[in-house]
């Protein structure tokens, strides 16, 4: 499913892709393990410093037993949870967090109810007096962040919101001559109002952040692709650093040019998307046995197609990886020709020797060669002779003893003047080993 047509339930929030789904949340349990324990950490230590003004605050005892019996043990069980590994702190969080919170929200209603029972001579004037010290702000508070800080779900949050928004209207309908029964039900129900649309909120930011995210991630992802295609992972590396100059000298290399023979009076007879897929059938095979080969594609231009072996990495083989190749890819002409009936052939011209190598370009990078050694194996290509493969000296040297090469004397290189070049026959075979 693409990240564009993800759905939220607009109840639940929840995504309508299962896996994404358990994505995120196994995602906001790995990020909310940190904002709970510092925030289970603090309000511990709030509900432990209550401890010592509850004989003072005159605080009823079935108060101080919701308190201390169930919201601070939850609260620690829930603090202990954020150490667990995060599969299991989610399956142990909204269960403990959820109990704290209930009995967060169920202690007004609770602490009401012991005033009543506690407090002799429950009258009007008795409310006067007790209401201002009663805290109802701080409660308030209290309801706002449970609801909000604790980073549950909505649908986790919204049965014990509910069900204690219940309690006040009873409370409130059971002592209707109590105004500061009225003034707690009203004001803890706008903070439970208030407390639950946040939490719906957050939860629906978190969620939308998350999907962002990935498209950003994939997005990313894409672009390194793009890059990857046009560049040496460890050049394409560089230049995200470091854009503005990147060249590099090496020592020893072998460089390979190929050229499709017969392709250009095939293209005049082809429609232009037929030129386009045969072109693309071939370079493709290419490109597979460049990556089989580990060697770097540099470009290719119309129906030529260049490739080194030696960088951006150095490697002892690089002649041996690139004579390689050569062969596969003179097989890779031979059978597309063969299935397809067009008389294909390619000519391929390989030299060794040192370059220098980088990237050009502001708007279209391109990774090139320069340096002798590659105008010397241009020019085997160009001097070679159709479904050959034609190397120079330095090559030779290089792969003489594993591959089979016959000398075909000096030719006359524009440039260069006569120089010596072989055509490479195939590997050689190990003494009492079959030909394959």
């Amino acid at each position: 499913m693409g990240l564009d047509t993800v759905k939220m339930n607009r109840f639940t929030l929840a995504f309508d892709d299962a896996g994404l789904e358990r994505e995120f949340l196994d995602g906001h349990a790995d990020a909310a393990r940190t904002q709970l324990r510092v925030t289970w950490l603090v309000v511990g230590v709030g509900f432990a410093s209550l401890l010592l003004t509850d004989a003072s605050a005159h605080v009823p005892p079935m108060s101080s037993a919701v308190r201390n019996l169930i919201a601070f043990p939850a609260l620690g069980i829930g603090l202990a949870s954020t150490f667990l590994s995060v599969g299991a702190f989610r399956r142990v969080y909204v269960a403990v967090t959820s109990v704290a919170l209930s009995a967060i929200l169920f202690q007004i209603p609770l602490q009401i109810v012991a005033m009543m029972l506690w407090v002799p001579n429950w009258t009007t004037t008795v409310d006067l007096e007790v209401a201002p010290g009663y805290g109802m702000t701080g409660q308030m508070l209290t309801i706002l962040g449970a609801l909000t800080v604790a980073t549950l779900r909505v649908r986790t949050v919204i049965l014990p919101a509910v069900a204690s928004a219940v309690a006040y209207v009873v409370l409130a309908g059971a002592y209707p001559i109590h105004g500061f029964v009225a003034a707690a039900a009203g004001m803890a129900n706008a903070a439970l109002l208030l407390g639950v649309a946040a939490s719906y909120q957050l939860e629906a930011f978190r969620r939308r952040l998350f999907i962002e995210r990935l498209q950003l991630a994939q997005e990313r992802a894409k672009s390194e692709t793009l890059l990857l295609n046009v560049l040496p992972a460890e050049i394409a590396e560089r230049l995200k650093s470091d854009p503005s100059h990147i060249a590099d000298g090496f020592a020893e290399v072998t460089i390979l040019f190929a050229d499709i023979v017969g392709f250009t009076d095939l293209s005049a007879r082809l429609s232009p998307a037929e030129v386009v897929a045969m072109l693309n059938r071939l370079f493709t095979a290419f490109d597979d046995l460049a990556e089989k080969h580990g060697l770097e594609k540099i470009k290719t231009i119309g129906d030529a197609y260049m490739v080194v072996g030696g960088l951006p990495e150095a490697r002892p083989d690089h002649a041996e990886a690139v004579v390689a190749m050569a062969l596969g890819m003179r097989d890779a002409v031979a059978a597309v020709a063969k299935q397809t009936g067009y008389s294909l052939k390619v000519r391929i011209g390989a030299n060794s020797g040192p370059v220098v190598a980088g990237v050009i370009g502001k708007k279209k990078f391109a990774y090139d060669l320069w340096g002798d050694a590659v105008n010397t194996a241009s020019r085997m290509e160009s001097h070679g002779l159709p479904g050959e493969i034609q190397v120079t000296e330095a090559t030779w040297a290089r792969v003489k003893d594993s591959f089979e090469l016959e000398s075909r004397g000096t030719i006359t290189v524009k440039g260069k003047g006569e120089l010596p070049a072989w055509f490479v026959r195939g590997r050689k075979v190990a003494e009492g080993t079959a030909q394959a």
